[in-house]
């Protein structure tokens, strides 16, 4: 028995129940990350980090199997009246926003009087993030080639060499998860506490690019070699039970190091002014 073609897409050619079943199945389970987002704010409540984190380490790891799951079960073609990328953003701006924005809050990050500022901050920044249409870009807006239709060379050539096309996030991508774990298990100070995060929410604001561990081009296997070995050794201290070890922060520093390192470069080599003439 030969297997099923992928779907087309054409109306000569609808969707079969099954193909439909499992598209349903694959928004149901990117859905259930609200789930265990839901049931973290219970243990937020009662300052139980741990198991706090670990239902958002559930919904973090659901977070980066759908995309591909959704892509090879192409939903969005069979099921185009259910928009999966919005459903995904909904449970992103949840579980890397405002629910550590809430832990920040109860947790006493912050020194009193500037909690609510840096956390109303936060949150503004992230709601910036989440409805950019560029937020995750794969070329620079202004970096478009001319207009061949036109014919016109003359201005094809006086617009110079054009920007390679990579994958970028525009501004800080709201990690706001990956941070707030670093400062509760590593038993920051509130001032330390306070510039870090309010400096993270400016940068949203600020059209720096940002390295996209998995996708940019630039060093792209030392990107995922490096945040393979930082996430690697972040999940072994979390199951571990124990304030971050001193080997672990040092790591951190250097990945961090790494990291802005790599997006000023990342945003030096994708800068407008390389030859490119705004229109």
């Amino acid at each position: 028995m030969e297997p099923t073609p992928p779907y087309s897409g054409h109306p000569n050619n609808p969707p079969s129940t099954g193909q439909k079943t499992l598209a349903y199945i694959v928004h149901l389970f990117t859905a259930s990350g609200a789930v265990f987002a839901l049931f973290s704010l219970h243990f937020i409540a009662r300052h139980d980090w741990y198991n706090a984190y670990l239902l958002l380490v559930i919904a973090v790891i659901i977070d980066s199997c759908d995309g591909f799951l959704a892509r090879r079960m192409q939903v969005n073609i069979i099921l185009p009246e259910i928009d999966g990328n919005l459903l995904d953003n909904i449970i992103d701006f949840l579980v890397w926003s405002i629910i550590p924005a809430f832990i920040v809050w109860e947790a006493k990050l912050l020194p009193p009087g500037y909690d609510f500022l840096v956390i109303s901050l936060i949150c503004i920044a992230s709601t910036y993030q989440f409805c950019r249409s560029d937020a995750k870009s794969n070329i620079d807006k202004v970096a478009k080639e001319p207009d061949k239709k036109a014919g016109d060379e003359e201005t094809a050539a006086k617009c110079g060499p054009q920007i390679d096309q990579d994958y970028f996030f525009q501004g800080f991508p709201s990690a706001w998860i990956l941070l707030v774990y670093f400062l509760i298990f590593g038993d920051t100070g509130q001032v330390f506490n306070t510039v870090i995060l309010t400096v993270c929410a400016v940068l949203s604001f600020v059209p720096i690019k940002c390295i996209y561990p998995t996708r940019t081009r630039m060093w792209k296997k030392t990107n995922i070699i490096t945040t393979s070995i930082w996430l690697g050794a972040l999940l072994a201290t979390f199951f571990g039970r124990k304030p971050l070890p001193p080997w672990f922060q040092f790591l951190s520093v250097a990945y961090a190091a790494y990291y802005i390192v790599g997006s000023a470069r990342l945003t030096w080599t994708l800068r407008p002014s390389d030859g490119i003439k705004k229109t």
